[in-house]
């Protein structure tokens, strides 16, 4: 079997995928790939890499790379920040879809606080799951599949922040005001191996509350992350508890 796969259309890839059980990769030089496991490479399907909005949701595909995510006017601040957080010189190797496949901390994170669904593929159809039952599970991929698009809303504007907390474990943030009260509120962590932490009936919660109430809720939401986040590096867990903290001082909360 040949070692080097290289699919130029998605339908192919998928092909590849089932008869082979390939290994993707979205970008690679071609150099020496360790063990004999057959390689599928995606970056000459120009599928991937396209960007479309259907009006309400922004489909970005796998593919799409950081320095795609810098330069486009249609990508959410938030997701235009993290993509900075990227070394310059890494930015036109390093796509969205690799990001998540292999648990990077801002990437993950930053989708988690903008609700991201993600979409996967094969020759027999797709689904779309959220993006915390993507990742686990083995990222929740059969054997024929493909992960095809990252869905998330195209609405601008809300507060956000996006922080590393060493190599491997970062905050992210994103809370929306409307007539003072919020209408959007989500806190994401993301920890080692790519594990990601929401609240989400706790950030319920605070749907519709205005700023006085939502201050007298910052102490006690703080001290319900502390029980509720995994037990991680107490140092660096603690330093992601303070990064949200900071966060929600910022914003009235």
């Amino acid at each position: 079997m040949e070692k080097e796969l290289r699919p130029s259309s998605i339908r192919q890839a998928l092909s590849l995928r089932r008869s082979t059980a390939a290994r993707p990769i979205m970008y690679g030089s071609g150099g020496p790939i360790p063990g004999d496991e057959p390689v599928l490479y995606l970056n000459g399907c120009e599928e991937f890499t396209r960007m479309d909005t259907d009006g309400r949701l922004l489909h970005i595909g796998a593919g799409v790379t950081a320095a795609q995510l810098c330069k486009e006017k249609c990508v959410p601040e938030l997701l235009h920040a993290t993509a900075e957080l990227c070394p310059r010189e890494k930015r036109t190797a390093v796509s969205l879809g690799g990001a998540l496949c292999v648990g990077n901390a801002p990437a993950v994170a930053a989708l988690g606080a903008l609700d991201a669904r993600i979409t996967v593929a094969s020759e027999t159809g797709q689904r779309t799951m959220k993006l915390r039952r993507f990742l686990r599970g083995n990222l929740s991929l059969a054997r024929d599949e493909l992960l095809c698009e990252i869905l998330i809303s195209n609405r601008k504007g809300g507060s956000y922040t996006c922080e590393r907390c060493g190599d491997d474990m970062a905050f992210a943030g994103f809370v929306r005001w409307e007539r003072r009260r919020i209408t959007e509120f989500r806190l994401a962590f993301c920890g080692p191996k790519g594990e990601l932490v929401r609240y989400e009936e706790l950030e319920r919660n605070l749907i519709g509350a205005v700023v006085k109430d939502a201050r007298e809720m910052r102490d006690p939401l703080l001290e319900a992350y502390e029980r509720y986040l995994p037990d991680w590096d107490a140092q660096r867990r603690t330093t992601l508890l303070v990064q949200a903290g900071s966060f929600l001082r910022e914003n009235n909360i």
